[in-house]
This record gives C-alpha cells, structure tokens and sequence, in this order.
C-alpha cells in the first residue's frame, strides 16, 4: 500500500493541482496538444512522488517485469488514453457529468492499486513512516478542496443547469474547505476549536467578496470535507 500512496498523490497533483485551465482549454480545442501536456505533467509527477521506488519490481504480466519507471510510463499512457475517450472531460454528457467523472476516477485510481507493488508499512521510527502519514494527509487536502470543487459543480450543472462560478467565488470555496480540512486533522480536541475560528474568519471573507456563506453548495462541501477529514484521522491516527 505505500507506493499505492505515492501514486495516488501524483495522481491528484497531476488531475487536479497541475490541471491548470491552459491544459483544460487545450484537451478541448486541441486534444493531442492538450493530452500531451496533461500527459507530461501527470509523467513528472509520478516519478517524483515515487522516487524511491523506481528501480524495484512492481509488477509481472506473462513472465515480463515491470520496474518503477516502466510502469509509471505504462500508467502515463493509459492515464492519456482513458483522457481521450472520458468524454465528460469537456462537461457537456447533460445530467451525467458527476456521475462519469467520479466513475472515470475509480476506474483511474483501481488501476494504480493493480499497479502499485506490495510492500510492508515501514517502521515507525522512520523517516519513510512520516512522510507516507504526510501523502495521506495531502490526498485528503487535494480531494476536500480541488476534487471537491470539481465534483459540486459539475453536480450543479448536471441538476441545476448553473455554469462555473467566478475565479474568486470558486477559490473562496476551496481556501475555505482547506482550512476546515486540516483544522480538522490536528490532534486532540484542539481540532474542532480551530475549525470553529476558521469558519468564522472564512465567514468574513465570504461577506467581503459577497460570496453566500449559507449555500447549498458551501453546505455539502462542508458535510463531505468533514467526512473526509474524519476518514484521513483515522488513517494517520489509527491505521499507520
């Protein structure tokens, strides 16, 4: 499970935090263009996040190994692949975006699980311990902010028929449900007092860019990234 980690990581760094709206524009007016550079940056980020485990065996398919590098190649070009026939990348599938994008993500993520060889949870005094704690942490700040985002909006096109919100609208959402997400996380019941703080600062900045604080939307990504925030404590505290 802790390359799987890594590879997850990378994964939302690169579908996510590095998907920046040039490469989004560009998968739709010039999709070889924009699949190549998606491609390269989902490439990169993969052997960064996996750095360590490059060199070691991860899989063998009919008595052909596949090494580290190998295989992040491997998934770089199915990443590129499955890009290609996610029709719902460009959100126009009327009232089955949400439905596709989160399908396309399982089916993405399963295949880095295939992928990722086994390998035991490192000793807790080392440093590979606290580093796999810290990836599991950021996972959970990618999806509570920037996966979350993505998902409730195409939710909202899908049922409500309502486009993207402003740069400044959609970022307040996602600054917001960050903070709450690692007020969250913190040890000891020290956690629920920040989090209180953090929503009553964010509350004036939302007054400050008119921005409604009471929204549906602002509610269930609240609701879901305390659910998250939950299941990454449980993670970080319980399992490793």
């Amino acid at each position: 499970m802790i390359v799987f980690w890594h590879l997850l990581l990378a994964h939302f760094l690169a579908d996510f935090t590095f998907h920046t709206d040039y490469i989004y524009r560009k998968k739709i007016s010039n999709p070889f263009k924009g699949l190549t550079v998606h491609g390269l940056v989902y490439l990169v980020c993969l052997l960064i996040c996996c750095l360590p485990y490059l060199e070691i065996k991860w899989f063998t398919v009919a008595g052909v190994s596949f090494n580290g590098v190998e295989s992040i190649f491997l998934l770089t070009l199915i990443h590129i692949f499955s890009d290609f026939i996610d029709t719902s990348d460009n959100h126009d599938v009327i009232g089955m975006n949400a439905l596709m994008f989160v399908c396309w993500q399982i089916i993405e993520i399963a295949i880095l699980f295939i992928v990722a060889p086994f390998m035991l949870t490192p000793e807790r005094t080392t440093i590979a311990f606290w580093i796999l704690k810290l990836i599991i942490i950021l996972c959970g700040l990618i999806i509570s902010s920037h996966l979350l985002m993505v998902l409730i909006h195409l939710f909202i096109k899908d049922f409500i028929h309502k486009s993207y919100p402003t740069f400044d609208e959609r970022y307040v959402y996602m600054i917001y449900r960050a903070g709450l997400y690692m007020s969250l996380i913190l040890p000891s019941n020290i956690a629920f007092l920040i989090a209180l703080i953090w929503i009553g600062c964010l509350y004036i900045i939302f007054k400050i860019k008119e921005v409604t604080f009471m929204s549906g939307k602002n509610i269930a990504g609240t609701i879901l990234t305390l659910l998250i925030a939950i299941g990454v404590r449980w993670l970080i505290y319980h399992v490793y």
